[in-house]
């Protein structure tokens, strides 16, 4: 139990330490702050309304979501990071599209 709490502080911590911190700088964008730049808000909303604060998600972000919970879930036993799980997942939906060759169009 005690190695599974530890595990999950870890993972918690790994998380936090990910946000990156994205500057304005009059029409552009970028990771280096420069004079009177300001900062923006960049973390994605995942369905979550900015007016009322209540979530209302779509069929795709309902999976996203279950599937990241199964690869935290499964990490310790696997071995392989959620994000590189989410990665190999998009991936292969990818190539399960099927691909009309241009000469076919034509």
């Amino acid at each position: 139990m005690k190695k599974l709490m530890t595990a999950l502080v870890a993972l918690c911590l790994v998380g936090a330490s990910q946000a990156q911190t994205i500057y304005r700088c009059g029409n552009a964008y970028s990771d280096v702050p420069c004079p009177g730049f300001k900062e923006v808000d960049i973390l994605p909303t995942d369905g979550m309304h900015s007016l009322s604060g209540t979530k209302r998600t779509n069929v795709e972000t309902q999976r996203r979501e279950l599937f990241r919970g199964i690869d935290k879930a499964v990490q310790p036993l696997t071995g392989i990071p959620a994000e590189e799980m989410e990665r190999r997942r998009s991936e292969a939906r990818a190539k399960s599209i099927p691909r009309i060759p241009v000469e076919a169009v034509r």
